[in-house]
């Protein structure tokens, strides 16, 4: 796929984000009143970590050991929403977003996708070694209207991933994408400079990476004892109907709930 490039009027955008840990969502627009959407489930599997290793499903989490497995506290992250899905070792890892409006005037027409590596401590040994934890990937969602102009954004989080081509070595030298709104009519890219669609299910989404496979029994310290994904949204909400242990579909399940203000999301949440 070739890749787009960058266009001078956004560049201000990426170099204030450039380094930093999140986008955040921003100001709300006028046009619009603020809703949620969804980022589904990037892989199929079972819910293994609600934010928490003990404890109730959802924040906030307790203190203590009540189950005796020896894990306390909070799961270990950046942002909120953290979730862990198991069984999903070398699954293709998908982008997808759901529930973006699609009206003319109020709509999401499309946007951006930024990928990039992270270097973290878990993440900076290679396939192949006793250590290898996998990957970091991060990837920065801008959003747009349908007179072109930026709404808001969001950025996701996969650990314990192998990068697939799409995804830029640093946040230096980060990849740029374009996506279009699957069902709205405008659309913010012709489509010779289409890249993929969002907010079509199984039939869309950007595939970044593979669940890791790595040894397991003895990880480096603090790091995953045993392949999985683990995601978190800049923005994220949990979705309330989730579970410990509820298995999910990529492209499919809402993994997390996101309010953007600028955005009507028509999410039943």
């Amino acid at each position: 796929m070739e890749r787009p490039l960058k266009p001078t009027a956004l560049a201000f955008l990426w170099g204030s984000i450039l380094g930093t840990a999140m986008l955040t969502a921003g100001p709300a627009s006028a046009h619009v009143v603020a809703g949620r959407v969804a980022i589904l489930s990037p892989v199929s599997g079972a819910i293994t970590t609600l934010e928490c290793y003990d404890g109730p499903s959802f924040a906030p989490c307790i203190t203590g050991d009540p189950n005796g497995d020896g894990v306390t506290g909070p799961h270990a992250g950046q942002w909120s929403s953290r979730i862990d899905i198991g069984n999903a070792t070398n699954q293709t890892t998908w982008v997808q977003v759901d529930y973006l409006p699609n009206g003319v005037s109020t709509g999401v027409s499309g946007g951006y996708a930024i990928a990039y590596k992270l270097s973290t401590y878990c993440s900076q040994w290679e396939p192949g070694h006793s250590s290898y934890n996998g990957k970091l990937v991060q990837i920065d969602l801008l959003y747009y209207d349908t007179s072109a102009a930026y709404i808001n954004g969001n950025s996701l989080l996969f650990q314990h991933v192998a990068p697939n081509y799409r995804v830029g070595a640093s946040g230096s030298s980060a990849l740029w994408y374009h996506w279009n709104n699957a069902y709205n009519s405008v659309k913010l890219w012709p489509t010779w400079a289409e890249n993929f669609k969002l907010n079509n299910l199984s039939l869309g989404g950007m595939d970044v990476a593979t669940v890791a496979s790595f040894p397991a029994g003895s990880p480096p310290a603090t790091c995953a004892g045993a392949s999985h994904l683990h995601m978190e949204n800049s923005v994220g909400e949990y979705n309330p109907s989730d579970y410990l242990g509820k298995s999910v579909t990529q492209r499919y399940n809402d993994a997390q709930y996101m309010h953007l203000p600028g955005i009507t999301g028509t999410a039943p949440y």
